[in-house]
């Protein structure tokens, strides 16, 4: 690992020049922020003949130059883990991933972060969420995190149509703002109707602005998923939200609820208070 080191483009095209004759399976170059595209370039270029199946550029600003360089690059690599989280990637480097999911070996891809960090770069958002939703039943892909990257509306929607036919299982869109609206066609009713369906077992939306009427609808398709973590912390969850969830969680399979930070009072407390007083297993977290 080599987080947080100052290494430079040359250093990266040494070591990835070198690769080949390497047994290394993890590369960690998080938050070398002097690495330009020219170094993930000559990285991507030796990934084939390597040994690396896990590849961690978290904070490494190689924009969408550097995305499609990695993509392009992902169907000849042993690659199964892959962090590009905070890398300044919008819908062009999620579109060029996306492309390339089906005949890499991916079956991890972290995206954190990918909001306008690099200017008139953009975010990933709603039309970068629907190219690797697209690619989600042909793709390998277990663990998907698209927290914070502008999803909303359209991008969530197909993400949740698309749920069913993948391998999915665990999805992070925290940091989206998803909201509560809970109409037939709303993204956040899609998603949970979509639970039942699935295979995920985690799935965060931390910060997501759903509300105690989303929170109702997650509810109401706990018993038919296969959750076993659920995050909802910070999404303004009163009483009736936990009320509807503490009613339905003896019927399903969850180990762990996240329900920090949201403003639940004394009603929704006693609720949480009587199902923990039935479970063994089930681990609550509440407060600020």
């Amino acid at each position: 690992s080599l987080t947080g080191t100052e290494i430079t483009t040359k250093g990266i095209q040494y070591i990835a020049e070198k690769l080949k004759y390497s047994r290394l399976t993890h590369l960690d170059f998080s938050g070398s922020s002097e690495i330009d595209a020219t170094g993930i370039q000559a990285l991507a270029d030796n990934l084939e003949h390597s040994s690396v199946t896990s590849l961690k550029l978290s904070e490494v600003p190689m924009g969408n130059q550097g995305a499609k360089a990695i993509a392009e690059k992902m169907q000849y690599s042993k690659l199964t883990n892959l962090d590009l989280s905070l890398c300044g990637i919008s819908k062009e480097g999620a579109q060029a991933i996306a492309d390339n999911l089906e005949h890499s070996c991916l079956n991890s891809l972290i995206l954190y972060g990918n909001e306008e960090i690099i200017e008139d770069e953009g975010a990933i958002g709603n039309d970068g969420a629907i190219a690797i939703a697209e690619k989600l039943k042909s793709s390998k892909l277990t663990y998907l995190d698209l927290s914070s990257c502008d999803i909303f509306d359209e991008g969530i929607k197909a993400l949740a149509q698309e749920l069913s036919q993948s391998s999915l299982t665990h999805l992070d869109l925290s940091f989206n703002p998803i909201g509560g609206d809970v109409e037939d066609d709303a993204p956040i009713t899609l998603l949970a109707n979509a639970l039942g369906n699935c295979k995920l077992d985690t799935l965060k939306l931390r910060e997501t602005e759903i509300g105690d009427n989303a929170a109702r609808s997650i509810a109401d398709n706990l018993e038919a998923s296969k959750l076993v973590n659920l995050d909802l912390s910070r999404n303004g969850i009163g009483d009736q939200g936990i009320i509807a969830l503490a009613s339905k969680l003896p019927q399903s399979k969850l180990t762990r609820l996240n329900l920090k930070h949201n403003p639940i009072e004394i009603q929704g407390q006693l609720a949480i208070v009587d199902v923990l007083r039935q479970s063994n297993s089930l681990i609550v977290k509440q407060g600020n």
